[in-house]
């Protein structure tokens, strides 16, 4: 389903371009949120494996961070190394949001891929 509401951000950025009119993904991390507790109760092993190792986020740095990626214009909306990551590695054929945005993500990405490749491994 994630990989849906990508293809379908991604469409609607390159239908409505010609209104400019600007379309974000914001792909959120764990956030310190009364939800994420109750979630935590049910999560499978697998699931809680996956994300003990990432960062928790408050409710108001995601708030903040989505809001100024919005406002900059940015179709990926990532948070933290691991949502740098990400994006750098699936980013397609979205343009950078500047030139050093897309050489960073020219020179890292056979590094995150390296670093994807064992955390997959490590995960599977």
């Amino acid at each position: 389903s994630k990989f849906a509401l990508r293809g379908l951000a991604e469409a609607l950025r390159m239908e409505l371009k010609p209104w400019r009119v600007g379309v974000s993904l914001v792909l959120p991390p764990d956030t310190d949120t009364p939800l994420l507790a109750r979630e935590n109760v049910h999560k499978p092993v697998e699931t809680r494996r996956i994300s003990e190792g990432t960062a928790l986020f408050s409710a108001e740095a995601v708030a903040r961070a989505t809001v100024d990626g919005m406002v900059a214009g940015q179709q990926l909306v990532g948070f933290g190394l691991d949502g740098f990551m990400l994006n750098t590695l699936t980013v397609g054929l979205l343009p950078s949001n500047s030139f050093a945005e897309g050489a960073a993500g020219l020179f890292l990405w056979p590094l995150f891929r390296l670093i994807g490749f064992g955390y997959t491994m490590y995960h599977d």
